[in-house]
């Protein structure tokens, strides 16, 4: 089946957010902590709805400053409305003073209480933290382990524990009170499997975990006790390329969908379906024609929807059947460009999908879809009161590049290639309300003349990313 491509133009992002109530999809991107002297990048992590219907999530922002050769890395926690409006953006700061910051939030929960734990380590050496929040953000307790590199966690035992999952050495399961007070740890380097990329309580109250081995990359499923000791393992291995895992669900059958794709060439999307005792039931790789990678899925009404990208930047939602049969995909294109993990969750009738990253910006993104994975974003309703161009176009040596902005604000205008690179940094100022013009003269942020070819002009207002057009350059 060809995909349906939901067509997306740059030129059509949305501009202002109180629009997206009206759609029943949007998608909007996120730089919520830049300040004027610093480069920032984000690191995704997890998301999940709350009770409420809006989205948290987590990750980890480094800030930079390449001209002294500066860096620093802190964890971060970010709460949505459900129409992608920020509620409230929290930094893991481990000490109230000064903030120490060189740290990594890498996965955390929601608590019974509505609050929120995340879990992450402080530097290379350093020892692993879990952060405790209230449902408004704010830090409350932060309990520090060894050894953990955490890297997946959830809510067990009917709301009454935590369970964390990471790696000392080899796969390791930690299980905690609500409160981070460790209850048992255990190590299984006897299976060959390194950090642990995925965990779930099963349905007879034990636990199971995906990893992969170190000698091959191959998919390892344990599962455990309710007190994390083995019951069975299974490894599987199908090609002479390496598989390599990035997440599993229980299915309503007992068995195991385990999610991920192959190192081979095409990095096609690989899943393995297995019972309640991890034997096989059957294997699908697919090439979904855009060499996707599979990252995550989410069992709805005995169906399955997974989400992945591919190595274009095409974004990649799919749903199947209990035996891998295709019912729909879609494909969002020219809107990530990323190899970091990603992650979704199942909202309001459809599906909301967290990315680092766009074409151009390390910054973050949400994507929301409806039920069967459509992106609508209709041009009537949408009123592009910057009115974003260049002239000429074709251009040389210059172009004068003018905009409009309704009200005053911090305005940047920034010159890219076609890889997404940064090429020269035209304006970021804070402007008045009214029309503005800029030329480029076709010269880099070193002065040098760049090469004839395509350039994307980028317009962020207040943060947040308008409009993204295309020039060309002929000598």
């Amino acid at each position: 089946m060809k995909p349906r491509i939901v067509l997306i133009i740059f030129s059509l992002l949305i501009i202002n957010s109180s629009l997206l109530i009206a759609q029943p999809g949007w998608i909007q991107n996120y730089e919520p902590f830049q300040r004027p002297l610093f480069s920032y990048s984000y690191k995704t992590g997890n998301i999940q709805v709350t009770d409420d219907d809006c989205f948290v999530v987590n990750g980890t922002c480094t800030e930079s400053d390449d001209d002294i050769g500066w860096y620093s890395k802190f964890g971060f926690f970010i709460k949505f409305d459900p129409e992608g409006n920020i509620i409230w953006a929290s930094k893991d700061s481990l000490n109230s003073a000064p903030p120490m910051w060189d740290c990594e939030s890498e996965t955390f929960a929601i608590l019974p209480d509505g609050g929120f734990v995340s879990a992450g380590c402080v530097g290379l050496i350093n020892p692993d933290y879990l952060v405790f929040r209230s449902s408004e953000g704010n830090l409350e307790n932060i309990i520090y382990y060894n050894d953990m590199n955490y890297k997946s966690m959830c809510v067990v035992d009917d709301g009454t524990a935590l369970l964390f999952a990471g790696s000392s050495g080899g796969a390791t399961l930690q299980k905690t009170d609500l409160l981070g007070n460790e209850i048992w740890r255990q190590n299984y380097y006897e299976y060959n499997s390194t950090s642990i990329v995925s965990v779930v309580q099963t349905n007879d109250g034990g636990y199971a975990f995906l990893s992969f081995t170190l000698s091959d990359f191959d998919y390892c499923l344990v599962k455990t006790d309710a007190s994390g000791l083995v019951e069975w393992s299974q490894t599987y291995d199908y090609n002479s390329q390496n598989e390599i895992p990035n997440s599993m669900i229980q299915t309503s059958d007992n068995g195991y969908l385990l999610c991920g794709h192959t190192d081979d060439p095409d990095r096609g999307g690989f899943i393995v379906k297995t019972d309640a005792l991890g034997d096989t039931l059957w294997t699908r790789k697919y090439e979904l024609s855009y060499c996707a990678r599979i990252w995550c899925a989410t069992s709805t009404n005995n169906e399955i929807v997974l989400h992945g990208y591919s190595n274009n930047g095409i974004i990649i939602l799919f749903k199947i059947d209990n035996f891998g049969n295709e019912i729909w995909y879609e494909g969002i294109p020219g809107i990530a460009y990323t190899n970091a993990e990603q992650n979704m969750q199942v909202c309001d009738s459809g599906f909301i999908i967290y990315l680092q990253g766009d074409i151009i910006d390390d910054d973050i993104l949400l994507i929301k879809t409806d039920e069967n994975g459509n992106v609508s974003v209709e041009e009537e309703i949408i009123i592009l009161s910057n009115n974003l161009q260049c002239y000429p176009n074709p251009f040389n040596p210059t172009t004068k590049i003018s905009f409009s902005i309704p009200d005053d604000s911090k305005v940047k205008l920034t010159i890219y290639n076609i890889k997404g690179q940064k090429i020269k940094s035209l304006l970021n100022d804070q402007m008045t309300a009214g029309e503005h013009s800029i030329v480029w003269n076709g010269e880099d942020d070193s002065g040098t003349k760049v090469s004839s070819g395509v350039y994307l002009y980028k317009l962020h207002v207040n943060g947040k990313t308008e409009l993204v057009k295309r020039c060309l350059l002929l000598k």
